[in-house]
């Protein structure tokens, strides 16, 4: 298939465009459609600093007019002509496509809705408008999450007592799909060091950012000194297989698995990085993650940031638990969540060939 995938142009994106690549089975082109206001920003950066301060704390916007690249996004759908167009979406910025566009867009090719934060509330007000302006074909959402608009644990009356109140409850999305974050297992290749003697007991991998990541970090580094490692994710290229790596050299590798507003819990992305690299992991404890894998068999649970630290203090102690735990997380996703099945599932819920 011909697929046209519009994104933008953060790390996290990569690695999901990469497991399709991995795949290749199908022609695919990436369009950025943030690429003119990273642009934009650049250049004001250059001239004022400051403007760096304003970005990091959401106080500085630019034009629709110079930074929106909606006409360009559908040229290039009808250029290429594509079988299939994914779209990655972002919950707000200057450089957001407007509904009009997606659905121009869904006119052209069945277009599907990648969100990476569908159980995040603050999502479920715009998944209403895509669904009432019938802007996609199908949407995918990619936290594993349930409790979403297109969730199977979806209650209609959520709308009302959850954390978001509204006038009127959501209705169910009629085509929605709950997955896990698909990876490229090519970034996590090379040789693989043996279980025991993996050089970090403990490791956080990824951004420490908001108040609950970065006291636990803190509360890491403070009480397992030299047992703990902490690697920042960054935007450099080349950087994510520096990070894999870094979870392959980690026996118990850390997951906080809440959304971005911190209302309720998601899947992230280390959940199966931590799989591919054969680490142990210790989560948080929550319904989304047990309702993938089997806690005590396919990882370690905590419920605090106190308990996390004595929980990666004793597993740090025991190494073959860890291993037990590792190995089993990677049997199962490395078989239940390859690219080949998240792939399979997508295509087969829009009748496509798999």
């Amino acid at each position: 298939m011909k697929i046209l995938w519009l994104s933008t142009s953060t790390n996290n994106t990569t690695t999901v465009v990469d497991s399709l690549l991995y795949l290749n089975q199908h022609q695919v082109v990436v369009f950025h459609y943030d690429r003119l206001w990273h642009e934009q920003c650049a250049q004001a950066i250059a001239q004022n600093p400051t403007v760096r301060e304003l970005l990091q704390a959401g106080q500085f916007h630019l034009p629709r007019e110079r930074v929106g690249m909606d006409d360009q996004m559908i040229a290039t759908a009808r250029d290429m002509a594509p079988d299939l167009i994914l779209y990655t979406s972002a919950w707000e910025g200057d450089f957001v496509p407007l509904n009009s566009t997606l659905c121009a867009l869904n006119e052209i090719a069945p277009t599907v809705h990648f969100c990476y934060d569908g159980s995040d509330p603050p999502w479920w007000p715009q998944m209403q408008q895509f669904e009432k302006d019938g802007c996609f074909r199908l949407t995918v959402n990619i936290d594993g999450g349930h409790v979403w608009p297109g969730g199977k644990d979806w209650r209609y009356d959520r709308w009302n007592t959850g954390p978001i109140q509204a006038a009127s409850p959501l209705p169910p999305i009629k085509n929605g799909l709950t997955l896990l974050t698909p990876l490229d297992p090519r970034a996590f290749d090379g040789v693989q060091v043996p279980f025991n003697v993996r050089p970090f007991s403990v490791g956080y991998a990824g951004n420490a950012g908001g108040w609950i990541r970065n006291a636990l970090v803190q509360r890491l580094q403070h009480e397992l000194k030299g047992l703990f490692a902490f690697k920042q994710r960054d935007d450099n290229r080349g950087s994510y297989n520096h990070y894999c790596t870094f979870l392959r050299h980690c026996r118990v590798s850390i997951s906080v698995p809440f959304t971005g507003s911190n209302a309720t819990y998601h899947v992230k992305g280390r959940v199966l990085e931590s799989g591919y690299a054969g680490a142990c992991l210790l989560e948080w404890k929550n319904d989304a993650t047990r309702a993938w894998f089997t806690p005590r068999f396919d990882f370690e649970e905590y419920e605090s940031v106190e308990e996390c630290c004595e929980m990666a203090q004793w597993l740090s102690g025991h190494p073959r638990r860890c291993e037990e735990i590792a190995t089993n997380l990677h049997r199962r996703v490395t078989t239940e969540h390859s690219p080949k099945a998240f792939w399979s599932a997508v295509f087969s819920k829009l009748g496509l060939p798999v």
